[in-house]
This record gives C-alpha cells, structure tokens and sequence, in this order.
C-alpha cells in the first residue's frame, strides 16, 4: 500500500471541516498507534493483508483507485488481529497484561476473536469502562461501518489515555497527517467543493442516525412507526461512508492519478440503497408532522416540525446535486492532459442512470398514494375497478376542449390501460362522507366524465396554434374515430404525456401484432389454406425500399410480379379489412359496471369526432348491407371468407378478396401538376393502395409531354392527406388508410338520392 504524497492534497488548511469523518478519524488513529511501542508489526501484517485482497478483487482495474490509500481497512485489518488490541491494553495496564501470542501474518478467526474478548473484559473490569463505552465483538468482524464506528471510538478513547500518561514513543514512520493546500484551479475548486458538502451531507445523516437512536432508546415513538420514518437509514449511512473513504482517497492523490470517475462507477450498484429511502419521503413526512407532540421530547437533538423533515429530504437534495458536480468536473477537466477521462463521461452516465431511478421509484410510491386518493374522491368507483385499469403513469389538471369548441377544466388520469377524465362536481354540492375520516365532508369531490380503453388509441399527435398554445390530439375509436384534444401548460408538460402515450400505443400494436400472428398459426394448424394461384393480376402486394434516408414504398417491376406464398395468404386473411373472420381476443381491463356502459362514457367525454355532426354513417348512407353484416363482405356473396378461408375466382388473386358488393371510394390523386382520379373498395389494403396509386401514375405517362414515372417515384413514394385541420398526415399503415376515408367524410354530407356528387365519397391524397 503506497503512502500518499505530502504536497498533492486539494483541501486548504483553513477551511474547517464540518465533522470528522471517518477516514480523518482512521488517519488521527494511525498516527497514535505508529507511537505505541511494538504496534508496527500490527500495522504491516494488516498492510499484507489488505494488498492481497486487493490481487484477488481487482478484477475491474478499479479497486487501485479506491484503496490505494484507505486508513479505514488499514486499522480494521489491524484490530481484526485481536491481539493487537490487546496490546494497546498492556501499554496503558502493564500490571494486568494479557499474554499475548506472536505476531503472525494469518490468524484464525475463533482465536482472534477469543483476544479480544479478553480485551474487553479487561477494559470492563480494570479500566472501568462502561458497556456503552465499548464494543461487541460481532461489531469487529460484521461488513459494517455503523458498528465499525463503536470499535473505533473504543480505540480512541484508550489512545487518549495512553497520551494523557505520556507512554507514546516517538514513531519510526513519517507521520501520514497531510498539510493541505489552496486549489489552483477550477477543477481542483470542484473536487473541494464535493469532498467538502460530501462530509457535511454525512455528518447530516450521522445527526439523523443518532437521533433515531435515541427515539428507539427512550421509546418516545413505536418500533413500527421509527421503521416506517427512518426506512433504512443504517445502510444509507453504511454506503456513504464508505463512497466518502473513496472520495477521500482519491482526493490525496495529484490531479492526474485521481480517479473520480472510478469510483462512481465501481459504486453504482450500491446506490441502490437511495431509492427505498427516497421512495419514502412522502410517508416520512406525513408521520413527523403527526409524530411531533411525541417527538418534543428530542427537540434538543432535532426540532421535530422544521429540522427533522429538513434532514430527511438531505438524500433526495444529494442524488440531485451528484449529476450537476459530475458536470462540472467535467467541464474544468482537459481531455488531452487527464489520461481517465473517458471514466468521467462514463461516470455521468451512471450517476444520471442512478438519479432516473431514483425519480422513478419516487414517482411510482407518489402515484400509489394519488390512486389511493382518486378512489377515495370520485364517486361512484371502487378500488377494484381501478385496480383493473393498471399503473397510473401520468396525471394532471388541463382544459380539456369540448365539442361545443368550449374548454372545460378537468383532472385527466393516464393508466396503462385507460385514460380517465374526470371533473370536480363538489360546487355542485355533491359530497360525500368518507369513514375513514370521522365522518368529516371530503371539500373535492370527483366524477368520471368519461374513459378511454387504450387499446382503442390508433395515435396521438402534438399540434401548436398560431397563438402559441400547446396541444395534445388522441385519435381512437370505438365505432367511429374521435378525437380528444387537451391543452398543455407548457412543452415538457406535453412531451412528457406524448412520450407515455406513445409509449402505450407501441406496446399495444405489439402484442396485438403477437396475437395475430399466434392466431394464424393456430388456423394454420387446423385448418390449411388451399394451394395458392399459380398467377396473378397486377394489385400484387409491393416491397419496401429506402429512399433519401427514409423508408417508402414502390414497386421494381409491376409487370413481373412476385407470387404469394401461402403464409401471406393467410396473413391477408386476418387483415383490418376482415375483422369479423377471426376476432382478435384480447383482454378487456374495464370489464367494470363502469366499462360494461362504454358507450355512454364515450357520450359523455369531451371529443371531436371525424364524422358528420348529424352522427350519419356515411357509408352506411351508401351501404347498408355492409354495416348490417358487421364486416367489409357480404355475407352472401362468393368473394366473402368460407369457413375461414379465401376463395378465389378463375384461380387468381389480386392481393384482395373482390366483390361487386363492395362499397368504392374516389381518390383524388394530386401529383406533381396533375390530378389523378381512381375508384377503390372502401376496404382497401394499404399495399394495394400503394400498387393502384403508383400504377395510375404510371399508367397516365405522357401527358402535356411529361413522361411517368419521376426519379421520385421510381425511389419510392409517399401518400399524405389533409385532416379535419388541414394538417398534412403521412399514410404509414392500414390504420392510416381508415382514418384518411373517416377525415375525408367529415366535409361530406347529404345523401346520394339528394346531393348526386355523393354517388361516391371521396378522398384527396397526396404523392411525393
């Protein structure tokens, strides 16, 4: 083990150390016991000890950096010994020594153990020390810095009597005490200030330890009710401890040899031990505001209503600051002159990674108790129906826009599984007693306005006014598409809500992704598709290819189509547009009294839908076998799915079942300068609306002298449409293709037999 060098220290000699921690204290003990006669021995067998250790757990690189200097594990390793102690007692009582053995380099654990009893029973009896005054055993050899603290005021105090009697000798080795000097530089500046609020921060956490103590000792409060204020603080107090004898260690060193970044990175995994503590700063509180006529009794120690919630928050005040140290570490430190840098940029990101789980767990133990209290303030609910809507992940109170353009304030909870509105009605003088609270008038009373089942959401998009103000815009539908529209305070208010919706949204089309593909697996077992069509027309499905960055759709030759396999087939048999031939089973988290009238919340919530306002079905206009049927084919006809199977005329396919049932939509193609006019089955597929919109492009070539297709489209193109705000909106999936066909139907109205322009509906789409 290297001693540290005399002039590298960052710490000023002026500036008063808050509290002795326990490295300073470790450094003062080993100074004392090099002046004990015959005590080097201990110290060079403790210092053999420790470097083996250090050969067989430094496997990372990283301990060097940590306990290249550590006074802590040297005098632990010494006393461990056991006769070692014995001997600092035969220096001060010589008339009563202890027999001791020979000094060796390895010691069985039974008869150190058994020394060091005879030690304490000595102390007990011939020096008058009180129980509390020494230690047990255990404390020596338990992995524990809060028991390792008692061995060392033990220590402390007989070295103390051993110099009040002048029997130190002058000692053979250079004292290890170091004279500090000023900071240079603003990076030695910010190594100060870390060491300096660390020691601070520990002896605020010592204060708190011992004043937890003293509620245990004097019974002031209950043994469940000091668990549930202090959680575990002896393990916070135990890592920290040992964080600071690294940050010590390291802070001895010159500039270029420290290796900060190390040692948050070899301890990122210990500080773990924040996230119970920190998670229980809510209830903590709660118990030290109710706790404080009990807790008077220790105003002396900590004033219960101001100073002990000041000091219980110290660790969440803490994790926040490590990042921002961390920072500006980094900033004065120069990447061409400090051969460890790269440690720092990967310690940043461990103690962000540290301080995110931190929040996290924070956040989910908050949001526990705003359930808690949601299902106490909403009528009409119960614990059981929220308990099916999953973990609550957002909440707030927004202005929600009505369909009457009306903006209404309401408290909006985001589950997993359902997004809730709901308003407080308690000026409506609807309150409740609640049991729990002595009958005693709850002032906010809540009520659910409306629900929407997430599974439902086809997609949330962000949207800012001219003015400046800030939305948020979800599309999901039940039998039609709608819209609800919330208004955000600021934009990490909205990002944040975007970000879990998305989110949800994602996880949601994956497992239905999963459960229709497990599903045509299944039929695929029990019921084979007939062979496929040995040729096809040109509505072949086209292939994907990436252009300009980004990845779109055309086809390399409509002329030499490539044949479905009979797994494609089958795929196509469960696509949107067949949705009855095998219903997708999924599970329905609001099977509730509440869900069971989900059609009535859907009245209820504030929305823009995408149909007329007169709620006519347009299609249904044109239609009405297709709705009556319950599915995009006619129950009658041949091209309708037979017993869960395609069938298929003169043994060809297009890539779609056709019908001359089958309701058409007109799409207006807007390309270039041009405007294209095509009719399409109202249940398209999205890779046959590519082929029909790529095909006409093509097909329609040579106009005004131009020649079909462009550079763009033979790279690859891209469908757009305008929406009920004519915003334009990028056709990805066959999501996106039904709600182009629902927005367009917003702007028409009427009937065929009235208005003959609506013989058939129409799209207008846009190519580029």
């Amino acid at each position: 083990m290297n001693s540290p060098q005399m002039d590298c220290v960052l710490m000023p000699t002026s500036a008063p150390v808050a509290a002795t921690s326990i490295f300073q204290l470790c450094l003062g003990i080993i100074d004392r016991l090099h002046c004990v006669p015959d005590f080097d021995p201990y110290l060079e067998v403790a210092e053999k000890t420790l470097q083996k250790q250090e050969e067989e757990t430094d496997s990372k690189g990283l301990s060097a950096s940590i306990t290249n200097f550590d006074p802590v594990s040297l005098v632990w390793a010494a006393f461990r010994q056991g006769y070692s102690l014995c001997a600092l007692y035969n220096v001060l009582d010589p008339n009563n020594a202890i027999k001791l053995e020979p000094v060796v380099d390895r010691i069985e654990v039974n008869t150190a153990k058994k020394a060091i009893y005879h030690f304490l029973m000595a102390c007990k009896d011939n020096l008058n020390y009180s129980t509390e005054e020494l230690f047990a055993i255990t404390d020596l050899f338990k992995d524990d810095t809060n028991s390792f603290v008692k061995v060392l005021k033990t220590a402390d105090s007989l070295l103390d009597r051993i110099e009040e009697k002048g029997l130190l000798v002058e000692p053979k080795v250079p004292s290890v005490r170091l004279q500090m000097s000023n900071p240079s530089d603003n990076r030695a500046k910010v190594v100060m200030e870390l060491l300096e609020t660390e020691r601070k921060y520990i002896a605020d956490l010592e204060t708190l330890q011992a004043y937890m103590q003293e509620c245990s000792q004097r019974k002031v409060i209950s043994p469940e009710t000091i668990r549930y204020l202090f959680a575990n603080l002896h393990s916070l107090v135990d890592f920290q401890r040992r964080f600071l004898i690294g940050l010590e260690a390291n802070a001895i060193l010159p500039p270029e040899d420290q290796r900060i970044g190390a040692l948050f990175l070899s301890m990122e995994e210990g500080f773990a031990c924040y996230e119970p503590f920190c998670a229980n700063y809510n209830t903590a509180s709660d118990i030290a505001l109710r706790e404080t006529p009990n807790l008077q009794a220790l105003a002396h120690i900590v004033e219960p209503a101001y100073g002990l919630p000041s000091l219980l928050i110290k660790p969440i005040q803490r994790i926040c600051k490590y990042p921002l140290l961390m920072k500006s570490l980094i900033q004065y430190t120069k990447e061409d002159e400090y051969p460890y840098y790269s440690e720092l940029l990967d310690a940043m990101a461990a103690i962000e990674r540290v301080a995110g789980k931190v929040n996290e767990i924070k956040r989910k133990e908050e949001n526990l108790e705003v359930v808690k209290s949601f299902s106490k303030k909403t009528v009409n609910i119960t614990d059981e129906i929220v308990d099916t809507w999953g973990e609550l992940l957002q909440h707030d109170r927004f202005e929600v826009i009505t369909k009457d353009q009306k903006p209404r304030e309401m408290f909006v909870y985001l589950f997993k599984e359902v997004l809730v509105c709901s308003r407080d009605v308690s000026d409506k003088g609807k309150k409740r007693k609640d049991s729990t609270h002595g009958g005693k008038k709850i002032e906010e009373t809540l009520e659910i306005r409306g629900q929407i089942n997430m599974s439902s959401v086809m997609k949330v998009l962000e949207k800012t006014s001219d003015s400046g103000d800030l939305f948020i815009r979800l599309f999901w539908k039940e039998e039609e598409v709608q819209i609800l529209i919330i208004k955000c305070r600021n934009e990490e208010q909205r990002s944040k809500w975007i970000t879990n919706l998305q989110d949800i949204i994602t996880e949601k089309k994956l497992l239905k992704q999963q459960s229709l593909k497990a599903e045509a697996e299944h039929l695929k077992s029990i019921a084979p598709l007939p062979a496929p069509p040995t040729s096809f027309n040109d509505d072949e499905v086209p292939h994907v290819r990436r252009s300009h960055g980004n990845y779109s759709h055309g086809l390399k030759n409509i002329d030499s189509p490539t044949p479905l396999s009979p797994q494609h087939l089958q795929f196509r048999n469960r696509s949107a547009s067949s949705p009855n031939i095998h219903p997708v089973r999924t599970p329905n988290p609001t099977s509730s009294p509440l869900a069971q009238n989900s059609r009535e919340f859907s009245n209820q919530l504030p929305v823009y839908s995408s149909r007329p306002s007169s709620n006519d079905n347009v299609l249904e206009q044109y239609h009405p076998e297709l709705h009556r049927n319950g599915s995009s084919y006619n129950n009658g006809g041949d091209s309708g799915p037979q017993n869960g199977n395609l069938s298929h005329s003169n043994g060809h396919s297009n890539g779609s079942v056709k019908s001359s049932n089958r309701p058409q939509i007109k799409l207006k193609i807007n390309y270039l300068d041009d405007v294209f006019v095509i009719m399409v089955p109202s249940d398209i597929q999205y890779p046959d609306l590519l082929v029909r919109v790529e095909r006409k492009i093509r097909l329609c070539g040579g106009r005004r002298g131009q020649t079909y297709p462009t550079p763009d489209i033979e790279d690859g193109f891209r469908l757009r449409y305008k929406d009920e705000d004519d915003d334009p909106i990028t056709i990805n999936s066959q999501e996106d293709v039904h709600m182009a066909f629902e927005s367009a139907s917003q702007s028409q109205s009427g009937h065929p037999a009235t208005n003959p322009s609506l013989q058939f509906p129409s799209v207008t789409l846009y190519v580029d």
